[in-house]
């Protein structure tokens, strides 16, 4: 895989990426890393719309989730992924962040599709 990013918050430029034959996944840190931008709804929304476009999968990477500042409301991918459409997505995260657990034993994924386990 090669690893392309776009500037914070370019639907434009994401979705000429996501429109190349290649491209395969949308990874997304959500809140985004190092920024701390905390992605709203419309805008998640709006990334799952793209990617669905564009037949690509979603690996939300969330384990900043719990290092939002006052005001900023984090919203997991899935609360976003299609009611009852499980395949095409992941949300991946950890304690280890906000709590300092250590090492991989406090990371978890999330993936909507049993088949795609």
């Amino acid at each position: 895989r090669e690893l392309r990013g776009v500037p914070v918050g370019d639907t434009e430029a994401l979705e000429r990426e996501l429109a190349r034959p290649d491209s395969r996944m949308l990874l997304l840190c959500s809140p985004h890393n190092p920024t701390g931008r905390v992605w709203t709804e419309k805008e998640l929304t709006d990334f799952r719309e793209l990617a669905e476009r564009h037949g690509a999968t979603v690996v939300s990477d969330e384990i900043h989730a719990d290092l939002t500042a006052d005001g900023h409301r984090h919203v997991p991918w899935s609360r976003i992924a299609e009611p009852g459409r499980g395949r095409g997505w992941a949300l991946i995260t950890s304690g280890t962040k906000a709590f300092n657990f250590p090492a991989l034993s406090g990371s978890y994924g999330i993936i909507g599709d049993p088949d795609e386990r």
